[in-house]
């Protein structure tokens, strides 16, 4: 959406819109405390794996979080499915070798694979049940947070015959929503999470709200309604003003 000035009527919504997307107005935002290890699994191709990093690298500059690239980076889905079952009971991140584990996994993998992983991780229950539906999902992610709200693990995974022009898409909504945006805000003008299954771009609204979740006067368990009462003065929204 263009940089024009918005009403209040849009404001409001943008405001409401935030507030949903970081689980309503009573509760608190999860973040990242520590740095990313990437770890991408499946041989998507070059393009895959080169778009996946890049998206890291953006979100992690706007986070004020460094990243870097795990050492076992590029096995295919199949030896990733391997190694969980040769190693329960199943971490993401924490493992002897801090070079080889990523805290951060991104999955390329066909939908009977990502069933498999997802039963040896195991991922919630809603994620179990998506590979019983017709057709299977794109993509999604699932954030692992401790009870004081840190994320300190994350998996998206990505269909690996994903459409060429949903690709970049898959990619950004779910590493974006990953560090902290959960909830989709459907039919929105403002946000990509809007639950639309179709080619889009990251807003200025989905950047603007991820800074304000990674404002330095947060932390883990920071109230919702501070959190969006931050990102509408760093958008200059008043939209409560008579």
């Amino acid at each position: 959406m263009a940089q024009e000035a918005l009403t209040k009527a849009q404001q409001g919504q943008v405001y409401d819109e935030a507030i949903h997307i970081l689980g309503g107005n009573v509760n608190v935002i999860s973040r990242w405390q520590q740095d990313i290890r990437l770890r991408i699994i499946g041989r998507a191709g070059e393009t895959s794996a080169k778009l996946a990093e890049q998206t890291i690298a953006e979100v992690t500059k706007l986070v004020d979080r460094n990243y870097r690239l795990s050492d076992a980076s590029q096995a295919s889905a199949q030896e990733y499915l391997a190694e969980l079952k040769r190693s329960p009971p199943f971490t993401l991140g924490e493992c002897g070798d801090e070079q080889r584990c990523g805290n951060f996994v991104v999955v390329f993998a066909d939908p009977a694979t990502m069933k498999e992983i997802a039963a040896a991780i195991p991922l919630r229950p809603v994620y179990q049940r998506t590979f019983d539906r017709d057709p299977t999902p794109l993509c999604f992610f699932s954030p692992f947070q401790t009870g004081y709200m840190e994320i300190q693990q994350a998996l998206v995974y990505v269909r690996d015959d994903i459409p060429p022009d949903m690709l970049q898409t898959c990619l950004q909504e779910e590493i974006y929503q990953s560090f902290g945006m959960f909830n989709d805000a459907g039919g929105s003008p403002f946000f990509s999470f809007n639950n639309v299954v179709e080619p889009k771009s990251i807003t200025r609204f989905d950047r603007a709200l991820l800074q304000a979740i990674y404002d330095p006067q947060f932390a883990p368990g920071a109230p919702v309604f501070r959190v969006v009462k931050r990102l509408m003065d760093n958008l200059g929204f008043d939209p409560f003003a008579e």
